[in-house]
């Protein structure tokens, strides 16, 4: 009795270790799902409201899915830019904001974007990655004959 008694006490701290260690793989394997979904669960609430994102409604494949209506847009006559779609005039802009979007909006004020999708559309279709890192902040004049790009990529800081 006195060797089992032995044992145990000699050996007691690594056994009460191994059992932390056991319950803490039982818990981390038991919750392991949810920790990896965590940081799609954040994308995809950052990213709700822009066309690049992934369409993620339930409709089966077979039933053809509805388009929403597009409000109707009525052209601006105060736009900035020319039929060559260039800039007519030098445009000053005073970025302003903690978010990309509070950002961008500062460029839709003057004209520059419909919105801050017209933005990240303009980014992603000529390569510009992350369109929601948005560098400048403060005053920024875009020179006349600058195109919608050209103001992305300044904007972009590219």
């Amino acid at each position: 009795m006195n060797k089992i008694k032995d044992f145990l006490y000699d050996k007691s701290d690594i056994l009460i270790a191994l059992a932390i260690l056991l319950i803490a793989a039982l818990i981390i394997g038991w919750r392991l799902a949810a920790i990896v979904e965590y940081p799609k669960e954040l994308i995809d609430n950052n990213n709700n409201s822009t066309e690049y994102t992934e369409d993620k409604t339930d409709a089966p494949a077979d039933e053809p899915k509805e388009e929403p209506e597009e409000p109707e847009v009525t052209p601006s006559n105060d736009s900035p830019y020319g039929d060559n779609g260039l800039l007519t005039s030098d445009v000053t802009v005073n970025f302003e904001g903690s978010s990309a979007t509070a950002l961008i909006q500062c460029a839709v004020d003057q004209g520059l974007f419909e919105d801050f999708d017209d933005f990240a559309n303009t980014c992603l279709n000529n390569g510009i990655t992350d369109p929601d890192q948005i560098p400048t902040v403060g005053k920024v004049t875009f020179a006349e004959g600058s195109s919608k790009l050209e103001v992305a990529q300044r904007i972009k800081g590219i």
